[in-house]
């Protein structure tokens, strides 16, 4: 079954909706180079931007077991940290994945 596809402001967006189409997703995803995965994650920080504030007025607060919180705290708490995520990976991605060297024999973890 093909991927469906959602237009939503910034490209076709993959809809999931089965462990098939997530593995099928996660091929197309690996098979993007470092600065398509990099511009698709800078679009959608700008989106995020865009439309922080109705994302952060979506949250329910008036459901059993909601934080109860305003639009603002939503907006210091969820949406700005998932901007600045974003941004962080934009500007270290390239040295976050650059391969590295290990001495023989060392391990990240010591096992007694």
């Amino acid at each position: 079954m093909p991927l469906s596809t959602q237009r939503k402001g910034m490209s076709s967006v993959p809809r999931v909706t089965s462990l098939g189409q997530a593995r099928t997703a996660q091929q197309i995803w690996a098979a993007k180079g470092l600065r398509q995965r990099l511009a698709l994650l800078r679009r959608a920080r700008h989106r995020l931007a865009e439309v922080g504030v109705d994302l952060a007025q979506s949250v329910a607060c008036e459901q059993p077991g909601a934080l109860h919180r305003s639009v603002a705290d939503t907006l210091v708490s969820e949406v700005l940290p998932l901007a600045e995520a974003c941004r962080f990976l934009e500007r270290e991605a390239s040295w976050i994945l650059a391969p590295s060297r290990r001495k023989p024999g060392a391990t990240p973890l010591a096992w007694s």
